[in-house]
């Protein structure tokens, strides 16, 4: 084996201890669902205006069907509304009709648990999906502007 070969094999070598466990690590650690969780997704199979906010149990499998899901909004010429809409079976409020531009936020209390978004902008394009879970303890920072949580 050449001098060269040698280097470049023992720094290959090197790489592999160095990332090789932090990437098996990785591997096997459950995905954080909490992260996406609550951050609005801003679709195109949805209608301008609407906003569908779908709440779960930790697992994200069992939807809370026939939770009162308050929806609350601002234009941006200072006008105000809401509406208050029941998950249906498969954990979803759908709330329709809402400004493009509006400032928008959504709470509900299940089971004794208050969740709430952060405000986020209603988008003038497609609507916009949001996804909570009961018992989540995540909290966020602010930065995303949309996050269902549990609130203290």
């Amino acid at each position: 084996m050449t001098r060269k070969s040698g280097l470049c094999c023992g720094s290959l070598l090197g790489l592999a201890f160095a990332f090789g466990p932090r990437a098996t690590l990785a591997q096997d650690m459950p995905p954080d669902h909490g992260a996406a969780a609550g951050a609005p997704l801003y679709v195109q199979d949805l209608p301008v205006g609407t906003i569908s906010v779908r709440i779960t149990r930790p697992s994200m499998t069992e939807p809370i069907a026939g939770a009162d899901v308050v929806g609350t909004w601002t234009t941006k010429s200072g006008g105000h509304g809401s509406a208050t809409v029941k998950t249906g079976a498969d954990g979803r409020a759908i709330f329709s009709e809402v400004p493009a531009g509006a400032t928008f936020g959504a709470k509900a209390e299940i089971e004794g648990e208050n969740l709430a978004t952060a405000q986020f902008p209603v988008p003038a394009e497609g609507g916009t999906r949001l996804r909570s879970r009961l018992g989540g303890h995540r909290r966020d920072d602010g930065a995303t502007g949309a996050r269902l949580d549990r609130q203290p």
